[in-house]
C-alpha cells in the first residue's frame, strides 16, 4: 500500500485457486481447465489424445497450464485455443517419428526443425510458431539447446505486402454511416424509454389500443428481458396465437426488443466509430467495461473519463491499461471553446461516444448481469444459439455491418489509418509505432516525406529566429575573476548574480537562469513555469563551459531517439532544440566538445532522459 493509497483487494484467508489440471497416474485422462480473464468463461482442453508418451504428454499439459495461467500471456479464449492447437500439432509430429522422445529431456533442435519444415508454408504459421514458443518456453526440464533454438526461430515479415490505409473519402464514408446508425439507435431507444415512462405513469389510456399494448409489451420486456412467449389464454394453442398476434402487431420480437436495447448491427457500428476516434484494437474496444472514473469531477471545462482496458497481446504485466478519453476530437491539442451543450460531442469525441454507449446499453447490462460496455440484443445467435443478450461483439460483426452497407470495413485498417494520420502511439511505444505499424502502411509516402521535410525546415527556421541563450566563453569566465563588473555589465547581470552563476547556484538543466521572475515565457513578476528546454530561447538564460557535458548529452540523446520515433513526431519535438544546441556548440572547439563527452556521467544521462521525457516540466 502506498502512503496515500488504500489496501489492495485480496481474496479471503481461506481462498484456494480452482483446480486446473486433472489427470490420473497412467496419463489416460489429462485435462487442463482454462479460465478466460476477459469474460469469465472456462473450457477444458484434453491432452489425453496427444500421441506421445505419458510423461511428455504431462509436460505439454503443464507447459500449457503455465502459459494460460494467471502469470501467463494467453488470457483470452481464442489465444488459449490457438496455443493448444499449435502444441497438439507439434505433439503429433513427434508421435510420427521413428524414435519419438519419451520426456522433455529428449527434445532436441532437430525436432523443431522437422516440425517447422512441414508447417512453415501453411497459412497462419507465424502465429502458430509464436503460440508454440510461448507455451514450450514455460515447460520445465527442457534442454538449454532446445530453448535457445526455439527462441532463435523467426518467421520472415511480409514487407512486400503493406497494408493500404483508408483514403479520406473512404474513412469519411465509414464514419458517416456509423454515426447515422448510432444516431438513429439513440433516438429510437430514448423515445422507447420515454414512452414506457409515460405508460407507467398512466398517461396512455386503454382507449388507444395500439399505444397501450405497446406500453404493456415494453413493460414486459423491461421486467423479463424478452418478449412474452405465452400470453395467458384457455389453451396452449390460443396462448401462442395471441402472443404471435400481439407481438406481430408491433413489428415482431426484433422490433420490440430494439426499442429498449441496441442490436448487434448497431453495436458493430458503434465499435467501428469508437475505433475511428481512439485508434484502439477491436478486441480492446469489444471487451471495454462500462465502469469508469471521471477525473474532471463532473465539473471540468473539458469532460473526460478514465477507462480500464485490456490488451492481452501486451503480456500479463502490461495487458491492463487505463485510457483517458476526453470530450475533444483526437486532432485538437488545446482547450475547447465554451460550448456547454450536454450532447455536443456524442458522436465526434471519444468521451461523448463512450458515455452514450454507457447510456444506450445500460438495459442490456442489467439483463446480462455484466459490467461490459457492449451488450447488444441478438435476434438470432447462429450455430444453434437462440436470441438473447450478447456480452461483447460476435465474431465478424463489424465486417458484416460494413458488408450490409457495401462498405469495406476492416478494423485493422481503421486502426492503422488512425495511427498514420495522428502519428501517435496507442497502447504501444513510439518505437513500435514507427517500426512495426507505420512500416506496414502504404500511404502516400512521397507526400508524408514532404510534410516531414517542411516541418524540419520550419522548426529549424523558427529556432534560429528566436532569442538565443547567451554564452560565457572560457575567456569570459577568466575575465570575470579579474574584472567582474565588466562581465556582469556585458551579460546584463549584477555582481551578486554573476557570482552565483559562476558558482553554479542558478543552474537549471542546460544553463543558468539570471532572473526567474522575468522569463520570456511567463508574465513579469511570476516565477517561470516553462520547460527547461525553452531555456535555449530565453533572455534570462546563460550558458557556461561547465554546462557543456549536459548539453552534449541532451544533443546525443535527441539523435538516439530519432529511430525510435516517427519522423514527423521527432521533427516536431526535437528539430528546433537540436538546431539551437548545434548553434551553441559551434562556439567550442572540437577537442573541448570531445573532452566534455568523455566526462559525461550516469547522472548526466539520467538528467537528460528526464528532460526529454518531460518529467521535469511544471506544466
Amino acid at each position: 500500500m502506498s502512503g496515500r493509497g488504500r489496501s489492495a483487494s485480496l481474496p479471503p484467508a481461506d481462498y484456494h485457486p480452482p483446480q486446473r489440471l486433472f489427470h490420473d497416474a497412467d496419463g489416460e485422462a489429462m485435462v487442463v481447465r482454462f479460465f478466460s480473464e476477459i469474460d469469465g468463461t472456462h473450457r477444458d482442453f484434453d491432452f489425453a489424445t496427444f500421441p506421445v508418451a505419458p510423461q511428455l504428454r504431462l509436460w505439454f499439459a503443464e507447459a500449457f497450464l503455465k502459459a494460460t495461467g494467471p502469470g501467463g500471456s494467453k488470457r483470452r479464449m481464442a489465444s488459449a485455443e490457438a496455443t493448444f492447437q499449435g502444441i497438439r500439432r507439434f505433439a503429433r509430429y513427434l508421435g510420427q517419428l521413428r524414435h519419438p522422445p519419451k520426456t522433455s529431456a529428449w527434445l532436441r533442435p532437430v525436432h523443431l526443425d522437422g516440425y517447422a519444415l512441414g508447417r512453415r508454408d501453411t497459412k497462419g504459421w507465424s502465429r502458430e510458431l509464436g503460440c508454440v514458443r510461448s507455451a514450450l518456453r514455460a515447460g520445465e526440464g527442457t534442454p538449454a539447446e532446445f530453448l535457445i533454438h526455439l527462441d532463435g526461430m523467426r518467421t520472415p515479415r511480409k514487407r512486400d505486402d503493406p497494408t493500404v490505409i483508408y483514403t479520406k473519402q473512404e474513412l469519411k464514408k465509414i464514419q458517416e454511416a456509423a454515426r447515422a446508425e448510432v444516431r438513429a439507435a439513440a433516438a429510437r431507444l430514448r423515445e422507447g424509454r420515454a414512452f414506457l415512462h409515460r405508460w407507467r405513469e398512466g398517461k396512455i389510456g386503454k382507449d388507444d389500443v395500439l399505444a397501450w399494448e405497446r406500453g404493456w409489451l415494453l413493460d414486459y420486456v423491461d421486467q423479463h428481458g424478452d418478449v412474452p412467449r405465452r400470453i395467458p389464454g384457455p389453451t396452449a394453442k390460443l396462448q401462442w396465437t395471441r402472443t404471435k398476434t400481439v407481438v406481430g402487431r408491433h413489428g415482431g420480437p426484433r422490433v420490440v426488443m430494439a426499442q429498449l436495447g441496441m442490436t448487434v448491427h448497431e453495436a458493430a457500428a458503434a465499435a467501428v466509430l469508437l475505433i475511428c476516434l481512439t485508434g484502439e484494437n477491436l478486441t480492446t474496444i469489444a471487451t471495454a467495461p462500462a465502469v469508469f472514473h471521471r477525473p474532471d469531477g463532473y465539473a471540468g471545462r473539458t469532460a473526460s473519463v478514465l477507462v480500464d482496458l485490456v490488451k492481452p497481446r501486451r503480456g500479463a504485466r502490461k495487458s491492463s491499461m487505463t485510457a483517458p478519453w476526453s470530450d475533444l476530437p483526437p486532432w485538437i491539442a488545446g482547450p475547447p471553446t465554451t460550448t456547454p451543450a450536454r450532447r455536443r460531442g456524442e458522436l465526434t469525441t471519444p468521451f461523448g461516444l463512450y458515455m452514450l454507449l454507457v447510456e444506450l446499453m445500460d438495459f442490456g447490462r442489467g439483463q446480462a448481469g455484466t459490467d461490459r460496455l457492449f451488450v447488444p440484443w441478438a435476434s438470432s445467435g447462429g450455430k444453434g444459439r437462440s436470441r438473447g443478450w450478447r456480452t461483447g461483439l460476435p465474431k465478424n460483426a463489424t465486417f458484416d455491418w460494413g458488408r450490409s452497407l457495401g462498405l469495406p470495413v476492416d478494423c485493422d485498417r481503421l486502426r492503422l489509418t488512425w495511427l498514420e494520420r495522428h502519428q501517435r502511439p496507442v497502447a504501444h511505444t513510439e518505437a513500435t509505432l514507427a517500426n512495426e505499424y507505420l512500416v506496414r502502411s502504404r500511404g502516400d509516402l512521397v507526400e508524408y516525406r514532404k510534410v516531414v521535410a517542411k516541418t524540419l525546415r520550419e522548426q529549424v527556421r523558427k529556432a534560429r529566429t528566436l532569442e538565443r541563450m547567451r554564452l560565457l566563453s572560457t575567456g569570459d569566465v577568466r575575465a570575470a575573476v579579474e574584472d567582474p563588473e565588466l562581465i556582469a555589465k556585458r551579460f546584463d547581470m549584477d555582481l551578486v548574480t554573476l557570482r552565483r552563476v559562476l558558482a553554479g547556484e542558478l543552474d537549471t538543466v542546460l544553463g543558468a537562469c539570471v532572473d526567474n521572475l522575468n522569463s520570456s515565457f511567463t508574465a513579469p513578476g511570476r516565477p517561470c513555469e516553462a520547460s527547461f528546454m525553452l531555456c535555449l530561447s530565453c533572455r534570462c538564460a546563460r550558458a557556461l563551459p561547465t554546462h557543456l557535458p549536459i548539453q552534449v548529452t541532451v544533443r546525443d540523446e535527441m539523435l538516439v531517439r530519432k529511430p525510435t520515433m516517427t519522423p514527423l513526431r521527432w521533427a516536431e519535438r526535437f528539430a528546433g532544440p537540436l538546431a539551437q544546441l548545434d548553434d551553441l556548440l559551434r562556439h567550442y572547439p572540437d577537442a573541448m566538445i570531445e573532452q566534455a563527452r568523455a566526462s559525461i556521467t550516469p547522472d548526466h544521462r539520467a538528467l537528460a532522459q528526464r528532460l526529454l521525457n518531460r518529467e521535469l516540466d511544471v506544466r
